[in-house]
């Protein structure tokens, strides 16, 4: 699988609301912002501190500071692929991505935890196909006939090398996913349009690689190296063509 929904860059920090996201988003994009915005208090219908939000090559990127959290996200831009659900490419985006970290200036912050998050996302024509695909993801045979909702969720830790004895989640979740898009048709010559509810049908591979909570902040100078080596991992995982059964390792720490 190589084409993606959206990546998301996380650090979880209690005192985020110090960082201005469009300062962040400068160092991490190398562009000034299209949109920001600012609140002094989050609220439901804006629940952030600040916003950042810039486009460029059919691509949407966003910094949002939150109680508690930190986000880099990237995705596709909404209607980049017509009438039909916009992906992206998983290598050349996370290495976007990945390169930001060495731009961004986090490490006098008080990050308690790093996380990577790739929607992974293949589309198809009926329910039944993405029923077989997130099967054969899991690389398992069972008689799903009949059945709706399928997901599965697997995760597990392996060690940590940049920060002494912690560890890092590897969660990988398989779900089935569908759209509804719009489309205006013609029923007949001289008449109007009408709108067409479309659906699609997508074989969603979630893939959430993180450190492990705990009770202590990442030590300062080793926030970018936790990060980095979280972003290794996702990169290794995203270029599988199956990244669940790289859960099946045991020849690693």
């Amino acid at each position: 699988m190589h084409k993606a929904q959206s990546i998301q860059l996380s650090f979880f920090a209690p005192e985020a609301q110090k960082i201005r996201a469009d300062v962040l988003f400068s160092q991490a994009f190398g562009q000034d912002a299209d949109l920001v915005q600012s609140n002094r208090t989050p609220s439901p219908e804006a629940p952030f501190f600040s916003l950042a939000v810039g486009s460029t090559d059919n691509i949407d990127s966003r910094v949002q500071v939150q109680p508690g959290r930190i986000d880099l996200i990237v995705a596709p831009k909404e209607g980049a692929a017509g009438d039909s659900i916009p992906l992206f490419d998983v290598k050349d985006n996370l290495a976007r991505v990945r390169r930001s970290l060495s731009n961004i200036n986090v490490e006098d912050e008080k990050i308690s935890r790093v996380a990577v998050l790739v929607q992974l996302m293949r589309i198809f024509h009926t329910l039944p196909e993405v029923t077989a695909f997130l099967l054969d993801q899991a690389d398992i045979k069972i008689d799903l006939s009949g059945v709706s909702d399928f997901n599965m969720q697997l995760n597990r830790r392996r060690r940590l090398e940049s920060w002494g004895n912690h560890e890092m989640n590897r969660l990988v979740t398989l779900t089935e996913n569908i759209f509804q898009r719009v489309q205006l048709q013609f029923a007949a010559p001289n008449s109007g349009p009408r709108p067409v509810g479309i659906n699609y049908f997508g074989g969603g591979v979630l893939v959430d690689i993180n450190s492990a909570p705990g009770h202590e902040f990442i030590p300062a100078g080793s926030v970018a190296r936790v990060a980095e080596e979280i972003m290794a991992e996702m990169t290794r995982f995203t270029s599988s063509s199956k990244p669940m059964t790289l859960l099946r390792e045991t020849n690693v720490d």
